[in-house]
């Protein structure tokens, strides 16, 4: 099956010396961007850590706010963004939240 992730998934990445914590970017996007183009804080639907530095996938819940906030992001210096064209999704079963990065992709990879 091919990978990929959801269209309405946009890959975040900011280039800085420092880490962005997800708390900066959580107000980063939602108190200066979002607000400022009016796209409610409902639209975003998660927005998670990768495993690169200062990496993020921002899930919207619809394109058109997907749509608006990729513009909302044009000229951010030290951010360059790009969405997905498709998902798989993963279930994984018998497995616990707490749970180490090297068990997770020992799991995943069977």
């Amino acid at each position: 099956m091919p990978g990929g992730r959801d269209s309405s998934i946009v890959k975040l990445q900011f280039e800085s010396r420092g880490v962005v914590t997800p708390q900066q970017v959580f107000f980063f996007f939602f108190v200066s961007l979002l607000k400022k183009d009016k796209v409610d804080v409902k639209e975003i639907q998660m927005l998670q850590a990768l495993a690169a530095r200062n990496t993020y996938d921002l899930k919207f819940r619809s394109d058109a706010a997907r749509i608006k906030g990729m513009s909302s992001l044009k000229g951010v210096e030290g951010l360059t963004f790009s969405p997905y064209d498709r998902s798989v999704v993963v279930t994984v079963l018998y497995l616990n939240f707490e749970v180490e990065k090297g068990q997770m992709a020992r799991v995943l990879g069977q």
